[in-house]
């Protein structure tokens, strides 16, 4: 779901990485989980939030500081540091960067058209 939806604006976490937090989540009381066996199958571990994480979100996305963003931005470092490259490799570099956005848009609209059977999906979109 990372992928899809904040993927476009901010990192992907890695699986590892998710699990790790929402153990800490857990620890906290801002998510629960349970483990669901199906026969034949090894459980799997299902969370879900809890009112006091919907609480804490909620509060976050409210009054939390404005954050400087930080752009970690390969193409455009390696423009800056032009002087180190032939010209036409940077634009060979320029134009994959293109094709990589145009991509990006292309799924961006892929996931808008499926935002519908998201709760929150005007939001998304």
């Amino acid at each position: 779901m990372a992928d899809w939806s904040i993927g476009f604006f901010y990192w992907s976490p890695s699986v590892s990485q998710v699990y790790a937090e929402l153990k800490k989540l857990e620890k906290l009381g801002f998510v629960q989980s349970r483990v669901v066996s199906e026969p034949g199958t090894r459980g799997r571990r299902v969370y879900a939030i809890t009112e006091s994480g919907i609480d804490a979100v909620r509060t976050w996305s409210r009054e939390a500081p404005v954050e400087i963003p930080v752009l970690k931005h390969g193409v455009m470092l390696r423009m800056y540091m032009g002087h180190l490259n032939d010209p036409e490799q940077l634009k060979a570099i320029v134009r994959d960067h293109i094709v990589n956005l145009e991509d990006k848009l292309r799924r961006a609209g892929e996931h808008a058209e499926h935002s519908d059977r998201e709760p929150d999906g005007a939001f998304h979109r």
